[in-house]
């Protein structure tokens, strides 16, 4: 009876009593039970999900922001996420996240040119103390140095939509 006793598995109830023995044949034949009931349930919850959910994109929380600053007699090549290109002139500084794929938008102290690669689907803005700048696809200088009484835009090629104080201008 030992080799029996210990072949077979001994069940508890709550009450701390031996309710049965369980052959280890009998307690297969109910994983495989269980098995058999739990297994199309997962899989009808995952294609659910892949359904529900597998249109959306994963985002991170927090994109990271880079800040770019040149020092005095040095011009810095910066090539932004969407292949754009920007010559940061000295003791200027660029602002802007690393995730251009909603909006590409940058903060400007200083002076920069831009080549900006064309998007048809966003626009391209560089913000001032002064004034906005928004381009699909050209080529323009932007001036606006702190302490600078004015702040500029000179067009290489392309269009460009300036906006200062509310008033809108287009320069092409």
């Amino acid at each position: 009876t030992y080799k029996m006793a210990d072949s077979m598995i001994l069940s508890l109830t709550g009450s701390g009593k031996p309710a049965r023995l369980i052959h280890p044949a009998g307690r297969r034949r109910l994983l495989i039970g269980v098995a058999a009931v739990i297994a199309p349930i997962l899989i009808v919850l995952g294609i659910m999900s892949v359904r529900m959910f597998g249109d959306r994109s994963i985002e991170p929380l927090v994109a990271n922001e880079i800040v770019v600053t040149s020092g005095k007699g040095e011009i810095l090549q910066v090539v932004l996420p969407d292949s754009t290109l920007v010559w940061l002139h000295p003791g200027s500084e660029l602002k802007y996240v690393d995730d251009f794929s909603k909006e590409r938008k940058l903060d400007l102290k200083g002076k920069a040119f831009f080549q900006v690669r064309h998007d048809s689907g966003r626009d391209f803005r560089v913000s001032t103390k002064d004034m906005d700048v928004s381009v699909l696809g050209t080529e323009f200088f932007c001036h606006c140095y702190e302490g600078s009484e004015f702040s500029s835009v000179t067009l290489h090629s392309g269009n460009v939509n300036v906006n200062v104080a509310g008033q809108e201008k287009i320069l092409n």
